[in-house]
Parts: structure tokens; C-alpha cells; sequence
């Protein structure tokens, strides 16, 4: 089979995307993602939480929720939510929202991982927008996005609580 890059003229060390010719468009490169989210008796706001995970206009690969030895009904909403949504519930004795976080990783087998904590929602296109650099440089670590500070009832209280 000829090497794509030779065909445009590009050399094969070449990462420039290969130009294709005819009608059939070329395919975007998307990366795989999972989402971990610890969860230690966040009951209150877990569910809001998965909800804008399953809203978002790139679906996840993989949602990992870690119990991080939780006494609260938190399991049993995500153990509910994950009869009709790919969800993972690893369940462990409780150490820390790093150390299940940790968990969630190890478990994990996509290209990227997207942090959400459980009592944070995100807008529908985070995980597109935070995608993004990672198609532009293959050499990127991360990535991270501004912060709206929400109160309880879901009021917006602050944008872009993050400094540039």
C-alpha cells in the first residue's frame, strides 16, 4: 500500500495531515476520552454531574465513577443511571479524591482522560473544546478550561473564575 504522505507530495516523517482529493471527505482524527469522576457522598449532585456528561456533543469512550467509600446514596444513583448509560462504579475503601481519581486512571483505556468532580457539571461541548489542542499538537500533556462558579440552585454567581 503507498504511504498517504508520499501521495501529497508530504515527506512519510511529515505530521501534516494528508490532502485528499475526489468526494470522499476526509475523516477528522478524533481521540478516544474517558471521564473520571471520584465520588465520596456527593449523593446531593452526582446525577447533575452524569447528566451533562451524557449531554455532551462528543460522547465520552468510557465514564468511570470511583466510590470512594461513600455512606450516602451516591452508589445507588450511579448504579441506577448505568442501567441505561455505559457506566464503570468501581467501588474502594475511602482515601482521598486523588487516590480514587488514581483509580479511575488505571482503569482507564482511551487516549485522554477529562476530570469532572461530582459536584460539577460541564457545558455540552467541554469535551470537544478541551479535544481540540490535542488534534493541533501531538505533543500536548493537557489541557483546562476557565471555571463558572454555579451556587446551589444552579445560579451562574462567577465566569471564568481562572486568571489567563
Amino acid at each position: 500500500m503507498r504511504d498517504p504522505a508520499l501521495a501529497t507530495g508530504q515527506s512519510p516523517a511529515s505530521n501534516a495531515t494528508p490532502v485528499q482529493t475526489g468526494t470522499v471527505a476526509p475523516q477528522a482524527r478524533r481521540f478516544s476520552v474517558a471521564v473520571v469522576i471520584p465520588l465520596f457522598n456527593g449523593g446531593r449532585y452526582i446525577e447533575t454531574a452524569l447528566e451533562s456528561v451524557f449531554s455532551q456533543t462528543v460522547a465520552p469512550d468510557e465514564i468511570i465513577v470511583v466510590n470512594d467509600g461513600s455512606t450516602d446514596d451516591g452508589p445507588a444513583i450511579v448504579a441506577r443511571l448505568a442501567a441505561s448509560h455505559t457506566i464503570s462504579l468501581l467501588n474502594k475503601p475511602n482515601g482521598g479524591q486523588l487516590s480514587a481519581r488514581n483509580m479511575g486512571i488505571a482503569r482507564a483505556k482511551s487516549d485522554l482522560i477529562a476530570f469532572l468532580d461530582q459536584d460539577d457539571i460541564w457545558y455540552p461541548t467541554h469535551i470537544a473544546e478541551l479535544s481540540r489542542p490535542f488534534l493541533d499538537d501531538d505533543r500536548l500533556g493537557w489541557a483546562y478550561s476557565n471555571v463558572d462558579e454555579i451556587d446551589d440552585a444552579g445560579q451562574l454567581l462567577k465566569r471564568s473564575i481562572h486568571d489567563d
